[in-house]
């Protein structure tokens, strides 16, 4: 009787062992995508030397690169601080929490690592990425990158706020530059070049983001995700809002990101998780994708700069930049990507009853096209013939892999090509018209207008 009893307990252990085991949250089979508060995917060590077409050789490197790994947002922390405390008082007083011991434990003994005087920083782990970035391009470009800096062959510049700045000097230092030679605007009004969408005063998203919302939250597979996670935390039925599971979803996302284990993650399953990166998906489309023509023309600023980079390149090589590198936000790399024709999906990304399923599978992905330190680099490259002109093409890679423009056949292109998609737009740019009322006279534009006017009369004066 002894031995039976003694057998019935080892089998009871088993059996709550392999539940608990089942419930609680396991880091290794955790859905890791959170839209664009992503990890950067990893790379190699060393990056292998670009392979340009025959006869061709690299003359010009354009980049445009994210902020990297970073703490929260201002606002962000203070919507943390707001409900998250108090989040956590109410799924550990209940006594219908589906939460395993585990996990409840972890959520007790949980702080944020972060507080008011560290946000929107760098992390140490975004600054060795970026440096790493920027040591990958350079063993890519060796021709271009491996020489001493001088403010004839790089220019690095980045928008306004901290992260953006720790970004840059990160990448300047990678390549074994004083972090003084990247440069920026101290006030994000004086900066059309970088931060338009913040200065566009048609790009007002306000009602389309209400709207989004209200049509996620009317969709069957939301309705469940947000009943299922109700009970699994064991609140009173409705009482869990949007904005809270928005607050604890970016709080997972950011305690990942700082290699902190989260008890927040374990309040969700992959499939809830997956249906809150498709919502931010669908805002970000909305915001600065291909649902909106301002999305496009408000980029027209820095689309010139990015066309008169390369012509300049192609009439004056050894007078103008062989290296611009330009570091900003979400919302000046997104509308860039829209404005080269990438990652457009055959419909609109928006969400009704019936078809959640079929959005699996769409390009706009900001998981893997917008994660921290997301980076667009398109070379241009000069091509000699014996006895004729030069010719140009270029290459356009997103977070270090090659892409194909819509206009093009392969990942390398000719510059007719390009500049059929976008030099009318660019050209024709009148930033206050996009953006009803925008002064044309601010610092910014005068900033940018001066800057071209020099690089006119050095050239004339020098060629």
């Amino acid at each position: 009787m002894v031995r039976l009893t003694g057998v019935l307990c080892a089998l009871l252990g088993v059996y709550i062992s392999g539940n608990l085991a089942q419930q609680c949250f396991d880091e290794n089979s955790a859905y890791r995508y959170y839209s664009s508060l992503s990890l950067y995917p990893q790379q190699p060590a060393v990056s292998a030397r670009d392979n340009a077409p025959a006869g061709c050789r690299a003359s010009l490197l354009f980049m445009l690169v994210r902020n990297g790994r970073r703490t929260p947002t201002n606002e962000e922390f203070n919507n943390f601080q707001a409900r998250l405390p108090t989040l956590r008082q109410r799924i550990l007083q209940s006594q219908s929490s589906q939460l395993c011991e585990i996990d409840r434990i972890n959520l007790q003994n949980w702080n944020m690592v972060f507080n008011a005087s560290t946000t929107d920083l760098l992390t140490l782990r975004g600054e060795d990425e970026v440096k790493a970035l920027a040591q990958r391009m350079q063993d890519k470009y060796p021709d271009l990158m491996r020489r001493g800096y001088n403010d004839q062959d790089f220019l690095i510049r980045h928008a306004y706020r901290t992260d953006r700045a720790n970004t840059a000097t990160g990448f300047a230092q990678g390549l074994g530059f004083n972090a003084s030679v990247a440069r920026g605007p101290t006030r994000v009004e004086r900066d059309l070049l970088l931060q338009f969408s913040a200065l566009c005063e048609a790009d007002d998203n306000d009602d389309d983001n209400d709207e989004i919302l209200e049509d996620f939250l009317e969709a069957p597979e939301v309705q469940k995700m947000m009943q299922d996670l109700t009970a699994r935390l064991g609140l009173a039925p409705n009482s869990l809002t949007l904005d809270d599971v928005d607050a604890m979803y970016k709080m997972c996302a950011y305690d990942y990101a700082m290699a902190v284990p989260s008890p927040w993650c374990a309040v969700f399953t992959n499939s809830d998780l997956q249906l809150l990166e498709l919502k931010e998906d669908v805002i970000s489309a909305e915001m600065y994708g291909y649902e909106d023509e301002i999305n496009k023309k408000e980029t027209c600023v820095l689309m010139k700069d990015f066309v008169d980079r390369m012509n300049d390149r192609q009439r004056q090589a050894n007078l103008m930049p062989a290296v611009v590198a330009y570091f900003a936000k979400s919302e000046t790399i997104l509308p860039f990507f829209t404005s080269l024709g990438l990652f457009e999906d055959e419909e609109d990304i928006e969400i009704d009853d019936d078809n959640l399923a079929s959005l699996a599978n769409r390009k706009w992905r900001t998981s893997l096209i917008n994660p921290f330190m997301s980076n667009i680099a398109v070379t241009m490259y000069t091509c000699q013939v014996a006895g004729g002109a030069p010719t140009y093409s270029v290459k356009v890679a997103v977070n270090e892999v090659p892409v194909t423009l819509p206009k093009c056949d392969a990942t390398f292109c000719s510059m007719d090509n390009l500049m059929e998609m976008i030099e009318d737009f660019a050209e024709e740019c009148s930033f206050e018209e996009i953006c009803d009322g925008v002064s044309a006279t601010s610092a910014s534009v005068s900033f940018l207008a001066l800057m071209a006017l020099i690089s006119t009369l050095y050239a004339c004066l020098f060629s």
